[in-house]
């Protein structure tokens, strides 16, 4: 079967990029304010982000041996104006959403898989602020997803230990399963400029964050077709480097919510979440 045309996918991808959620994940105090993360970017920050060479370009057509053809140094200083002003140029704000499908035969709109792809500059700065990230934000140790491990294997592995210790104890033992539909692209704008502030992210890093949200726009790309500007309001972008950690922080929300007399108790040790 051929892939839906551009008349069923562009309504379609249109309504879930501009929906959202309406919800905020519960409230947690703010963590002091971590400044390091908004501090001038370095030559070795950027060396450390280089884009790969057989990644895509965006819709500026700059590559990443373009990009590599410049001085480190450089793209420090013009990373570091970027901090200064608060927000990207205009003509960086715009990306180009490719729709790849998750299985073979995919005929239905919900059976894609929207990845963002914008120019190689903005990749490379948003690289450097999430490696920042990764080493000063503290996940809960729950927290598997989109980090330097083998999530699913500590999973099978913890859920496997579970079950035996159950088995071996005579225990009952309940699981609950949820599965969020469209989450990448469907948790509200409002609810990462909170969590973002409520770990600790400076407010310059925030308004970055918040500008750069409210002024992107992509265009959907199928089969052969190209559709007009479209300004998500929700959802983080697959394929942005920043977007992982921003979904994590977002999810750590939910993990502060587990009631605390609610999993399987061995030793000392609390087991409610994976």
């Amino acid at each position: 079967e051929s892939a839906p045309s551009e008349e069923l996918m562009v309504p379609y991808w249109k309504s879930v990029l501009r929906s959202g959620s309406s919800c905020t994940p519960g409230q947690r105090g703010r963590t002091a304010e971590r400044t390091e993360l908004w501090d001038p970017v370095s030559s070795k920050e950027v060396e450390l982000a280089l884009p790969p060479l057989g990644t895509a370009p965006g819709p500026d057509s700059f590559t990443p041996k373009d990009f590599r053809a410049v001085p480190s140094a450089v793209w420090a200083c013009i990373f570091n104006i970027f901090m200064l002003c608060g927000r990207l140029p205009d003509y960086l704000l715009e990306s180009r959403t490719t729709l790849i499908p998750k299985r073979d035969g995919a005929c239905n709109p919900e059976d894609f898989r929207p990845i963002t792809v914008s120019s190689v500059v903005v990749r490379c700065f948003h690289k450097v602020i999430a490696n920042r990230m990764s080493r000063h934000i503290q996940l809960d140790p729950r927290q598997k997803a989109f980090r330097s491990l083998d999530g699913c294997s500590e999973g099978v592995f913890l859920l496997d230990f579970i079950l035996g210790h159950a088995r071996r104890n005579h225990r009952p033992v309940h699981l609950a399963s949820l599965d969020v539909a469209k989450a990448f692209d469907s948790v509200s704008h409002a609810a990462i400029l909170d969590v973002l502030r409520s770990f600790g992210v400076p407010d310059q890093m925030v308004e970055y964050i918040a500008s750069e949200y409210a002024g992107s726009r992509t265009r959907l790309q199928g089969d052969g077709w190209q559709s007009h500007a479209i300004h998500p309001t929700c959802g983080v972008k697959q394929g942005d480097p920043l977007s992982p950690m921003i979904f994590n922080m977002v999810i750590d929300r939910l993990f502060t919510l587990f009631p605390r007399d609610t999993g399987v108790t061995v030793g000392d040790t609390l087991l409610n979440g994976m």
